[in-house]
């Protein structure tokens, strides 16, 4: 087959590539592919018991009884469903919903594949146009099968947030070329070690920033191997090879002929690669064959796998090889093969992480800027941006109707918000705003541009966020002199200006209203109410994942609180917790939901928790409930 071809692009430019290649090959030639909505497990018995006029309430039951992950044959181990399928007398329609489930229900178009081909398509398969174009009727294992060159072309948002940055680098530094950065920055590799990687690609999650900080990258073939590593197959392998690489284990090999192929990963099997490096050295297989095995083994084709070792034994033994080590150099490619992953991918997949970590080391006011912007509508990444410049000592400041652009902006070493970080405010009312700029007082603002996308909603929501505080005035003033500016403003509409006198503001004897940054803004600007608890107990949540399996004292604000009833009828919750490092997945189990009276969302909480992992991912599993202070 042709090769497998993955290509990253700016997911703002994708369209533009592909009308790039329809430009240049022609439009026959290139087209989209097909793919198929299936039946899911949960939607076939729906659709069946439709049909057949089933109560609502009683599909809703049962489905909520299925796991979703698993087939509805599957979802027969749980003696539950079955109880529930026999007492309601939905044995047929359960039979019927297991022989649908999986059937094609719909037609869409795949991700990312895109058809290249030399001759026009509609020539050699069926083909159908849309208003995405061209559309190949055959899916794309077919397409493979027929020796077309498929490629993905794959949308990655973190090439916007290094093209910005490069482009606002460029700015202060003309001669700055991104692909001529040394690959052995000090900076950058401390700041890796360290685990500062929020906002880095590939090296962002909790369970990745404890490997990296376990690792200690030195090179960049370090990164290359972490990336590689940090998969749910080769992970079990991660300890061995951190205690290789520092000289803790003696690296060994199974024949002394892979140290050329496996010395770079201190005789671990981690790339597709290498085991192709392997079969062909030993067993004397061409690449492209060698290729072909390897595929067989990632998807468990027994016949093959078993053919093949005597196959590798035979060729490997006429070369010299004793026939022991041959058995045991294929049992270990065997295992590594389901999951090894390609280098070349890891190597780009690492390089994008280098350079956003270069970036972030020798430029950090401008990566967190251009990170800002390129998440803008997305609170959750919004707020750990800003807590992480925060935690690094840059100043946030609040919008302003004075200092505030259409983007985050830097200021004499301050980011200063734009006025749509104010929930409720839109990007046109942004734009009167800053396109009436500069503004003398309160009432000349309320001149230019009340009733031009600026109500009295807006207006007081932009109050109480501060956006007014450069009239130098208190918001409670402001808020009461509304009235008064709009009986100005209907003057100065049906009078000549010059003859109506600006009114002067009545001081207002109220306190400012104590509102939430979290209701203004999502996130929290002055600081995160967390940060006021510094003690020697409490750790921080960025750092939960260097405490695996031992207890400890965390404080966060409690968010999405959600609890549930086990089979057993007792309750139970899970829930988030975040401090200004990050957030971190939290639960209480059945025998501690006592606890679950003192937990309120919104509020915060000192928590004495255990750290275990949950499908791969770090959990707070909650003990007890502290006093704060």
């Amino acid at each position: 087959t042709m090769p497998d071809i993955d290509i990253d692009f700016e997911d703002t430019r994708r369209a533009d590539v592909i009308e790039y290649v329809k430009n240049r090959y022609g439009e026959r030639y290139v087209s989209l592919i097909i793919a198929y909505g299936t039946l899911a497990a949960r939607a076939a018995v729906r659709d069946v018991a439709k049909a057949f006029s089933i109560e609502q309430n009683i599909v809703d039951k049962l489905c909520k009884m299925i796991d979703a992950k698993k087939s509805l044959k599957d979802n027969l181990v749980n003696a539950s469903i079955v109880d529930f399928v026999k007492e309601q007398g939905l044995e047929k329609i359960y039979k019927i919903s297991m022989r649908l489930e999986g059937i094609k229900k719909n037609t869409t178009v795949h991700a990312a594949g895109v058809v290249i081909s030399s001759v026009p398509l509609n020539s050699i398969i069926p083909t159908f146009k849309t208003s995405e174009g061209l559309i190949a009727g055959y899916s794309m294992e077919y397409l493979e099968m027929m020796g077309l060159l498929k490629m993905d072309f794959l949308a990655l948002s973190n090439l916007n947030v290094i093209h910005r940055a490069v482009d606002s680098i460029k700015r202060k530094d003309a001669k700055f070329d991104l692909n001529k950065i040394p690959l052995n920055d000090a900076k950058t590799y401390k700041l890796l070690s360290s685990g500062d990687t929020d906002n880095i690609f590939q090296f962002e999650t909790p369970g990745m920033r404890n490997f990296i900080k376990k690792l200690d990258p030195e090179n960049f073939d370090d990164l290359i191997a972490a990336v590689a590593l940090f998969r749910p197959g080769p992970m079990k392998n991660i300890d061995e090879y951190i205690a290789r690489r520092k000289g803790r284990i003696q690296v060994s090999y199974v024949h002394s002929d892979l140290k050329s192929i496996l010395e770079s990963t201190y005789g671990i099997i981690v790339y597709q690669e290498q085991i192709m490096q392997i079969l062909s050295l030993m067993g004397g297989y061409s690449y492209a064959e060698a290729d072909l095995i390897r595929r067989a083994m990632s998807k468990k084709k027994k016949e093959v796998m078993v053919e093949e070792r005597e196959r590798f034994i035979d060729r490997a033994t006429k070369k010299g090889y004793e026939k022991r080590d041959c058995e045991e150099v294929y049992d270990l490619i065997v295992r590594f093969a389901n999951y090894g992953f390609n280098k070349a991918h890891s190597v780009a997949y690492a390089l994008i992480g280098y350079q956003m970590a270069y970036m972030k080391a020798n430029y950090r006011d401008v990566y967190h800027v251009n990170t800002l912007n390129m998440n803008i509508g997305s609170n959750a990444k919004i707020k750990d941006v800003i807590e992480d410049a925060k935690n690094r000592g840059m100043r946030i400041v609040k919008p302003s109707i004075a200092k505030s652009d259409y983007q985050y902006k830097i200021e004499n070493d301050s980011i200063i918000l734009p006025l749509t970080a104010i929930k409720n405010i839109s990007t046109s009312t942004s734009k009167v705003i800053i396109d009436n700029q500069p503004y003398v007082d309160y009432f000349d603002f309320f001149r230019k541009v009340y009733g031009k996308g600026i109500n009295r909603g807006n207006l007081e929501l932009l109050i109480k966020a501060g956006a007014l505080d450069d009239f130098g005035v208190s918001r409670s003033t402001l808020l009461d002199n509304i009235d008064s500016a709009e009986t100005y403003m209907e003057l100065i509409s049906t009078l000549d200006e010059s003859l109506v006198e600006k009114p002067a503001l009545v001081e207002s004897q109220r306190e400012d209203e104590d509102v939430s940054e979290i209701e203004l803004f999502g996130f929290y600007i002055s600081g995160h109410p967390a940060s006021k608890y510094q003690d020697k107990k409490r750790i921080k949540l960025k750092d939960i994942g260097s405490w695996m399996n031992r207890r400890v004292e965390v404080v966060g604000l409690v968010e999405k609180l959600k609890v549930i009833n086990t089979k057993k009828g007792e309750k139970m919750a899970f829930l988030n917790l975040n401090d200004e490092t990050g957030t971190a997945e939290a639960v209480v189990f059945p025998k501690n939901n006592h606890l679950l009276n003192e937990l309120v969302e919104g509020e915060l909480s000192r928590l004495s928790c255990t750290v275990n992992k949950r499908d791969e991912k770090m959990q707070l599993v909650v003990e007890e409930i502290l006093k704060l202070s």
